[in-house]
């Protein structure tokens, strides 16, 4: 449990793009600009969007646009 935090923590910090606004599209073509601020044990994106709304989002439902 313990090592499975730190393991979670320490990913957090390396996150790609973690707390820099980017484009981002989802599986149903939205495009909207948001921030990744962090991902959670089950692999999930929460990303707090420009409104400053926060959206969790789960593997292969969302992608950076290019």
């Amino acid at each position: 449990q313990k090592n499975q935090k730190c393991l979670l923590d320490s990913y957090n910090k390396h996150l790609f793009k973690k707390n820099i606004y980017s484009n981002f599209i989802t599986e149903y073509g939205k495009r909207f600009s948001g921030k990744i601020t962090r991902v959670n044990k089950n692999g999930e994106l929460t990303i707090m969007k420009a409104n400053k709304q926060e959206v969790i989002y789960s593997e292969n439902k969302i992608r950076f646009e290019t």
